[in-house]
């Protein structure tokens, strides 16, 4: 098989850059404080899991990215960085500071190329396992697998609301796996580690941020060690005929303040490429 080949590169007002390959995937280089850069890889080209706040699941799910796929979308960044950077840098990790799997794509789905893509990065690049995250919507059984054989990078699940009929609302797909059942495997993974499971929540105005829905968050017997990323929701997402949007700054910082007073780490993502439909959630075939 041929390798991937770019299609095109787009730059956000904020130098969020994204990458457009013609196979039908993209990937996505966030800049950060302090001269560093995320890298958002994808899994697949769409998704199956039907996510309400996901443009990528209006897709629905096409096909898995092959191990080469998705190695190349490091490479091609990591190329372009070299290329552009004004800094003399020598090792990958240093063009690249954090490497994520929150792309298009569930990473779970495709987990024998995902952890082998993971594999050879660190082989050929030296490339440390503890930089990279996996971020999955929550598939219990390749949790439990990736849990028991202690595999080193980072584990972070989108968790979005600590209500099983909210979030099955949010996450259809999910609705075989319980939110009882997926806490005992985030602690279960946090038991094992120094840093804990990373629990991503979408803050929805009216949906998942109400005094209600805080509440049951809190309730949650979570292991002390656990980090929270509150992700205020982009662009915007209709449910029986209502459109609901982000929530508002105050609300979300109410939300951390809450979590920080139970002792977690807990911090707010903000919104980087939106305007070039790059922000999470946003990856999709093309503009409407």
């Amino acid at each position: 098989m041929s390798s991937p080949t770019i299609e095109s590169i787009e730059t956000s007002k904020d130098n969020t850059i994204k990458l457009m390959f013609k196979e039908g995937f993209h990937c996505v280089l966030i800049p950060l404080k302090n001269n560093k850069t995320t890298l958002c890889i994808s899994s697949q080209v769409g998704c199956a899991m039907g996510c309400e706040f996901c443009l990528t699941a209006k897709m629905g799910f096409i096909r898995n990215l092959t191990q080469g796929e998705i190695v190349a979308q490091f490479e091609e960044s990591f190329n372009y960085l070299k290329e552009y950077s004004k800094q003399n840098q020598i090792y990958a990790h240093q063009h690249i500071t954090s490497i994520v799997f929150m792309g298009m794509g569930e990473p779970f789905n495709n987990y024998t190329n995902v952890i082998s893509s993971i594999k050879f990065l660190n082989s050929k690049y030296s490339y440390p396992y503890k930089k990279i995250t996996i971020s999955t919507s929550g598939i219990l059984p390749k949790m439990k697998e990736y849990v028991n054989t202690n595999f080193p990078s980072h584990l972070a699940i989108s968790f979005h609301s600590a209500i099983q009929e909210k979030r099955d609302i949010l996450m259809p797909y999910l609705k075989p796996f319980p939110i009882t059942d997926l806490v005992e495997v985030c602690n279960e993974y946090s038991r094992q580690r120094k840093a804990g499971m990373m629990i991503e929540y979408i803050m929805i105005e009216h949906f998942t941020d109400l005094e209600e829905d805080l509440n049951a968050l809190l309730q949650i017997d979570f292991e002390q060690n656990i980090n929270f990323n509150l992700i205020p929701l982009n662009g915007s997402m209709k449910i029986n005929d209502i459109t609901y949007y982000a929530s508002s700054m105050k609300r979300c910082e109410e939300f951390k303040q809450a979590l920080r007073d139970k002792g977690y780490k807990c911090f707010i993502r903000f919104n980087m490429g939106e305007d070039i439909e790059a922000a999470c959630g946003m990856l999709s075939e093309g503009r409407e």
